[in-house]
């Protein structure tokens, strides 16, 4: 008989695993904390599966959102697209971007986890395809007062890493330097890597030649 894993205080999507409880028809069960706060007794291998990731079934929750979106009729609206894939990447550990959201403890407030009419009544349409969602403090959780609809260029300004430059006085993020002058990203990175300042890198023109040499 192989030895059990001791899972205590692994997380599976929004269990976290408190303590071994008994073997079962030689299957392990454990008791489980979900984000919302029930605890319950889960089976080892659905947690490792993926099949249980919360206090209800996936299926069953599943279920319960399609039954919410045929509700409200918004089921194929781009918000409603949204606010799927936001609960995704917070909560689904099979997800390509969960290392970037769930896996920093960023999580989605009680009220838009649990229903879309409450997430579309505090963010209101989508006001353009050029906007998606985005948290006003980077490290804050989704939730109202920290999240807006915001087009790429604002996205970029509010990056973990967003490089900011000062040129003639005025502070602005690279990106929106590119944006406003026109130049694009690719062109003021390839720059730098050739030797160039990244103000010069910013201000020439394209295709500029300079010391001989033509510029990306």
């Amino acid at each position: 008989m192989s030895k059990r894993i001791d899972r205590t205080g692994q997380k599976f999507g929004r269990l976290t695993v408190i303590r071994y409880v008994e073997t079962r028809k030689s299957k392990a069960w454990w008791l489980c904390e979900c984000e919302c706060g029930v605890v319950r007794e889960c089976r080892g291998e659905h947690l490792v599966s993926g099949y249980q990731k919360s206090c209800g079934f996936m299926k069953s929750e599943r279920a319960k959102q399609g039954l919410i979106a045929r509700k409200h009729g918004k089921n194929h609206t781009p918000e409603y697209a949204v606010w799927n894939r936001m609960i995704e990447r917070c909560t689904n550990q099979n997800h390509k971007s969960f290392n970037d959201y769930g896996g920093r403890e960023i999580k989605i407030c009680k009220q838009w986890r649990e229903s879309f009419e409450s997430f579309y009544a505090d963010m209101g349409p989508r006001p353009s395809p050029e906007h998606s969602i985005d948290r006003i403090n980077n490290d804050g959780n989704y939730e109202p007062g920290n999240c807006r609809w915001a087009t790429r260029v604002q996205q970029g300004q509010n990056k973990r890493n967003n490089h900011r430059v000062t040129i003639n006085g005025t502070t602005k993020s690279l990106m929106q330097w590119c944006h406003d002058i026109g130049i694009s990203y690719a062109t003021v990175y390839h720059r730098v890597r050739d030797g160039l300042s990244i103000e010069d890198a910013i201000t020439i023109p394209q295709f500029q030649v300079r010391k001989g040499k033509r510029c990306l």
